[in-house]
This record gives C-alpha cells, sequence and structure tokens, in this order.
C-alpha cells in the first residue's frame, strides 16, 4: 500500500485508483444542494404580524409533479389583552384555474400564546402555486403579535 500522507485529495484518489464521479445536478431544487428525497425545497422566511392579511400571497411553485408536505410554524411573540384566535390557511392553486385546495394548517389563541403547527400531504401537479394568509379566526387582537412561516418538503 503506498504511503498517503501528506498527499491531495486528487493523489489520493489517483493513487487508490478511483476515478471521482462527476457531482449530480440538483434537479430536484434541494436546498441543501443535493439531488435526493425526501428535500426540503423551500423555507419562507418569518414572517411578524399584528394584523392579519386576509389575503393569500403565493410563497412557492411547483417545478414537478410530486407529493410534497406542506407545514407552518407559528407562534405568538406578544400576547393579546383578549381573547383572539389567529388562524393560518394555506391553499395550493393550480395556475390559471378556477378553485383550489385550502386547509387551516395552523392556529394561536393569542390570550395564552397557545400555538399549533399542522402538516398537511398534498399531491401535487408542476405549476402548482402553495400560498399562504392569516386570519383573524375568533374574537378581537388587541396588541398580539404573531410569526409565521411555511416550510414545503417534497417526500416524492
Amino acid at each position: 500500500m503506498a504511503n498517503l500522507t501528506g498527499m491531495t485529495t486528487e493523489q489520493v484518489t489517483s493513487a487508490l485508483g478511483f476515478t471521482p464521479q462527476a457531482a449530480i445536478p440538483n434537479t430536484l431544487g434541494c436546498l441543501d444542494g443535493y439531488n435526493h428525497l425526501p428535500c426540503v425545497v423551500y423555507v419562507q422566511t418569518p414572517l411578524s404580524e399584528s394584523a392579519p392579511t386576509a389575503s393569500y400571497a403565493t410563497v412557492y411553485t411547483t417545478t414537478a409533479a410530486g407529493l410534497y408536505r406542506v407545514s407552518s410554524t407559528f407562534y405568538m411573540t406578544a400576547a393579546s389583552s383578549t381573547s383572539a384566535t389567529i388562524d393560518q390557511y394555506v391553499s395550493a392553486t393550480q395556475l390559471g384555474a378556477v378553485g383550489s385546495i385550502t386547509y387551516v394548517s395552523a392556529y394561536c389563541t393569542a390570550a395564552t400564546l397557545l400555538c399549533y403547527s399542522d402538516p398537511h400531504l398534498l399531491s401535487l401537479a408542476s405549476g402548482i402555486n402553495i400560498q399562504s394568509e392569516s386570519i383573524l379566526g375568533g374574537g378581537t387582537n388587541t396588541g398580539g403579535v404573531w410569526t409565521r412561516f411555511i416550510t414545503i418538503e417534497r417526500l416524492q
């Protein structure tokens, strides 16, 4: 066996008879740069809010058909002085189509800082908009501040 001390990686692979493989292109859009499933394809920058948006905003558009897991992280950063429930809705909407798949992904009771994060599995085609909004689910929000963001993973 050759003495490998002090050799570069290229010299070691050559001395051992290995042929380096070309890097596999990241065709799945995995955020870590590697082509594998499951993988995280999108993480939304945390949004701090003191009033519900009540309007859907597209956060990610699927680039390929597959099974996706969409989860929300939703937590209070300042309690409301009155009891209120803030809901976060996420929808998956086919581009150019009417209608969508809509569901409550998380809700937080402002008075108690009680929050939920709910993953959902969706079988989606390519070109589907995944959108998010927050709404006032009940009560009155007075002084409550919350942070929310969405993580999207492609499972297959």
